[in-house]
């Protein structure tokens, strides 16, 4: 390792950081001054740099391409704010989550078919086309040294800004207390739509200086949207000090992370630095001491609760449940009549995302805890019963420090192990994850699954990118699970268990705890009832139930890959939660058939099905508040 490479390694760090805070500077204002989680702000990311590399090739000027897609930007920040955000503000965090990744569908598919689904070259403007002798044998990109120019420009302004301008003081009580300035005058409105016109323009510069130096893609805005998120769980949210300072560490730790760790760990060390920020300091670094107060918000149309429902209306219930059980007992013989083996595997598919949405609604629906990483249970469960298949096959002990296992297929075997893992997972993100609320807590969810979703990611002899193929599916005494019909009436037999299991538990003394706590947790404490635990006890028990659809998603597919991972597949689970009616445990078969059969019907009507799908998301979140099995429960199931 020599001076002039650590040098520039560190320089590459730094431009990493300042664009990181171009974009998480304007995310944190939002959430700090609107209490409004915006998952599309990396959206307006790639809106600069498809803007901006549009713009250049027509014009020829980087500097029109620049102002253009900045202004492209912001007026689509004020479209935002104006029709979907606006309406959210009084709304829960859940509803903002949701509405703001239909709107990534909407964005993504939008720019797929305008530009194709292929990346997009941005030429450097010709001035800026060189290096610098900064140190002898060291040559720096001009460009480069140009973005870290403009970054700390950018910064110095906002500092400036909102430390000595009568703006930056309204921005700063916003931050406090939006309430007050609302009560003196200030015209909130234009404020907010000032705040998220602005923060998509930094977003945008951000995008449209990375065109240059990656490629400009459909979906680009996605990981630096995480990291960025990443950047103000560390910083705390509605600091603009918080989010330099942490971007410029996390931008460091990510450079030389990959020139001095090894691989699998270089590519989360960002996120194991936020857990021991998150382990020590709950609210982030330079948020204030305690984590800001969160508006009481209307929580209650949005959750149906079964007890709370009249006799008649639980034996309505009931009948519609058992009937519905019923029907799914009979895809298999109506599969056969037709002879149309998709039927039984779409249902097989809808039973198995069933059992996830359940665990999603147990944390969400009943305990309040939304959980934006539940993926990363469900893919530690697929992933557990493949890679013991794997080493069975390649006869490979697999060595887990001093435990050494053999590889199998049994699932007397197989699934205890892959469960127990999803459950010490749940057990050691929920440790740390609930140490935070509101905000952090689902941010910091998001970002261990991503962790997760980069470690399966990582070149190894699992597959990386490519995902683990399963050789067969797990054998059973007198069972024989490579028969389709029968592995979907046991995955139906375990989805009706657990449904069973949820409700005993929602309604026992365990269960109330932990309503009581999603409805007022400092009343709960203050009768000695230690919190925490039961919370912890319940995010493991869910985690235990996603294990078991991975389990079954692993043999389902024969394919596990870190797709089962991703952020992406955390929000279709939640998506599905909300369709289906968070807090009636039955609402996950509905949201589940509802997702999956609305994604068949529409991809084989166009490939672009998700320019459709989003729109659709955005008006159901609007207007059907308690989901789908929830306007089936009617008014007496709100609680």
């Amino acid at each position: 390792m020599t001076l002039p490479l650590l040098i520039e390694q560190m320089l590459n760090g730094l431009q990493s950081g300042v664009m990181l805070f171009l974009i998480a500077s304007g995310l944190t204002l939002v959430l700090g001054i609107m209490n409004f989680v915006n998952l599309a702000h990396g959206s307006f990311y790639m809106i600069g740099a498809f803007a901006a590399v549009s713009l250049q090739l027509w014009t020829g000027s980087f500097v029109i391409a620049a102002v253009g897609a900045c202004l492209c930007a912001a007026v689509a920040g004020l479209a935002v704010e104006y029709v979907c955000a606006r309406r959210l503000y009084a709304r829960s965090h859940l509803d903002q989550v949701l509405v703001t990744f239909g709107l990534i569908y909407l964005f993504n598919e939008s720019m797929r078919l305008i530009f194709g689904p292929q990346p997009l070259a941005s030429p450097i403007p010709q001035l800026l086309n060189g290096s610098v002798t900064l140190l002898p044998g060291l040559q720096y990109p001009l460009f480069r040294l140009t973005v870290i120019g403009v970054g700390l420009v950018v910064a110095a302004g906002m500092s400036f800004v909102v430390m000595r301008t009568r703006l930056g003081m309204l921005i700063r009580a916003g931050a406090s207390d939006r309430g007050m300035i609302a009560v003196l005058g200030v015209n909130i409105t234009w404020l907010y739509s000032l705040v998220f016109a602005f923060g998509a323009a930094l977003a945008a510069l951000a995008g449209l200086m990375s065109g240059p130096l990656y490629s400009v893609n459909v979906g680009m805005g996605e990981n630096i949207l995480i990291m960025a998120l990443v950047v103000i769980v560390v910083g705390g949210i509605g600091s603009l000090k918080g989010a330099f300072y942490a971007a410029i560490v996390i931008g460091l730790i990510d450079t030389l992370g990959r020139l001095f760790l090894p691989s699998a760990i270089a590519t989360i060390a960002i996120y194991i630095f936020m857990a021991g920020v998150l382990f020590v300091r709950p609210q982030g670094l330079f948020a204030a001491s305690a984590p800001p107060q969160v508006e009481a918000r209307d929580n209650g149309n949005r959750v149906t609760i079964l007890w709370s429902l009249s006799k008649s209306r639980q034996r309505v219930t009931a009948s519609v449940v058992g009937l519905c059980m019923i029907a799914l007992a009979l895809v298999p013989t109506l599969s056969t009549w037709l002879d149309d083996p998709f039927l039984l595997r779409l249902f097989l598919r809808i039973v198995i995302f069933a059992l996830m949405v359940l665990s999603l609604d147990l944390v969400a629906g009943f305990g309040g805890l939304v959980s934006f990483g539940h993926a990363a249970f469900v893919g530690t469960g697929a992933y557990a019963v493949a890679i013991l298949g794997w080493h069975l096959d390649h006869g490979e002990p697999l060595a887990l420090g001093p435990i050494v296992l053999a590889g199998t297929h049994d699932a007397l075997v197989a699934w205890p192990l892959a469960i127990a893992s999803a459950a010490a997972m749940a057990l050691v993100i929920g440790a740390i994850a609930l140490r935070t609320s509101g905000l952090y807590f689902i941010m910091s969810t998001l970002a261990f699954a991503q962790m997760l979703f980069y470690l399966a990611s990582t070149p190894s002899i699992y597959g990386g990118e490519d995902g683990l193929q399963i050789s067969q599916r797990s054998t059973l005494p007198l069972i024989d699970l490579g028969n389709r019909p029968t592995l979907y009436y046991l995955a139906l037999g375990l989805l009706a268990l657990c449904l069973l299991l949820c409700w005993r538990l929602v309604n026992s003394r365990f269960g109330m705890i932990v309503q009581a706590c999603r409805q007022n947790e400092r009343r709960v404490r203050a009768l000695g009832v230690r919190t925490y635990f039961y919370k912890l006890l319940l995010f493991v028990i869910s985690g235990v139930i996603a294990g078991i659809a991975g389990v079954l998603l692993a043999n389902s597919e024969l394919l596990v890959s870190p797709a089962d991972l991703s952020w992406t597949r955390s929000g279709s689970i939640l998506i599905m939660a909300i369709f289906g009616g968070l807090g009636t445990l039955f609402g996950s078969v509905v949201g589940a058939a509802t997702y999956l059969m609305l994604e068949f019907t529409l991809s084989e009507w166009t490939q672009h099905w998700q320019i459709v799908f989003g729109p659709m998301l955005i008006v159901f979140v609007l207007l059907a508040r308690r989901g789908l099995f929830g306007l089936v429960l009617g008014r007496g199931g709100s609680t």
